[in-house]
């Protein structure tokens, strides 16, 4: 949320559908003005940590498109790495395993 505004920018967080898989971490920023700012990486890391410390997880993966460049990046800001033997709830995303958070 933007603290000056009140706008909603985006989401991120836990998601664990019970037919996917694994855990995912996932995000959404909605405007595009809000875009490469580091809002993003800051909500994702935070719950990453909340995932991994709170929740108990011992692993995430980040599920995505493989023309989202801008996602893809930012899994890799947060040390996430490509996964292509993991399985996935869409045969074409692509999968990105992200580490325990330091």
């Amino acid at each position: 949320t933007d603290k000056a505004t009140g706008e909603t920018l985006g989401i991120a967080g836990p998601y664990d559908p019970g037919d996917w898989p694994e855990h995912e971490l996932g995000w959404h920023i909605w405007p595009a003005h809000a875009e490469g700012q580091g809002i993003a990486f800051e909500a994702a890391t935070a719950a990453r940590h909340w995932a991994y410390d709170t929740l108990g997880w011992t692993t995430a993966v980040s599920y995505i498109a493989p023309g989202n460049a801008r996602s893809i990046a930012l899994a890799e800001r947060l040390g996430a790495t490509r996964d292509d033997t993991a399985d996935r709830p869409d045969p074409d995303c692509l999968v990105y395993r992200h580490p325990y958070p330091a």
